[in-house]
């Protein structure tokens, strides 16, 4: 009996598993549309590059891989913050940083004045 259920089980599960990775019928028109966002770039995919060149800037010039944080970490940390004042809802110009992946043995919260490190970063530029 156990048999009987099991190989038709089998066999629609492999069935399912191979439609599942087979492709769509080819359309031009999606080519079209993904090479108008490349050549098109909209605001998020801007504030992404800025947001990368921000921090790692930041990470550089605070020399941060010292203290244990790392380049990901600072780069969500400035995407969340340039999304928060671009909407209005940043009240003071203090970026904290909680990095819940170190040990709680180490230190892993960080405070960083934005408005004084992108003015030292403009001024040394």
């Amino acid at each position: 009996m156990k048999k009987t259920i099991f190989f038709p089980i089998l066999i629609m599960s492999f069935s399912l598993v191979l439609f599942s990775f087979a492709k769509a019928s080819k359309n031009t028109h999606h080519s079209v549309v993904a090479a108008q966002v490349v050549t098109q770039p909209d605001a998020a995919m801007v504030h992404a590059s800025m947001a990368a060149t921000v921090s790692t800037v930041l990470y550089e010039h605070l020399n941060l891989q010292t203290l244990g944080l790392s380049r990901e970490t600072v780069e969500y940390a400035v995407k969340g913050y340039q999304k928060l004042d671009s909407e209005g809802k940043v009240n003071n110009p203090y970026m904290t940083i909680v990095d819940f992946s170190q040990s709680s043995r180490k230190k892993r919260l960080y405070i960083i004045d934005m408005k004084e490190e992108i003015r030292t970063l403009s001024v040394d530029s």
